[in-house]
């Protein structure tokens, strides 16, 4: 809920357009929770782009701020190459 209402999910979400979107996801880790909103648009080319990503974590006592944030961009960052630059191939229900 946090991340929705700070990201203005609602709103943007009626607002898209063809070449606009927004996207949310939640997950959970070790007791944890964190969710996700995004903004993205496609150029003429076809390349996506990220305008702006809105996360919230619930992850109970914070000891060290700076590790903590350390942590939420690392995993940012690797989910949105992972989304954005990689691929699986599957043939026959293989990979």
């Amino acid at each position: 809920e946090a991340a929705a209402k700070r990201f203005r999910w609602t709103e943007r979400r009626r607002a898209a357009s063809p070449r606009e979107g927004v996207g949310i996801a939640c997950g959970t880790e070790k007791g944890s929770f964190v969710a996700a909103c995004a903004a993205v648009h496609v150029e003429t080319d076809g390349t996506i782009k990220v305008d702006e990503v809105c996360q919230a974590y619930e992850c109970g006592a914070i000891h060290n701020p700076a590790n903590l944030l350390a942590q939420v961009e690392g995993c940012l960052i690797m989910g949105l190459g992972g989304a954005l630059r990689e691929e699986i191939h599957f043939s026959a229900g293989k990979v």
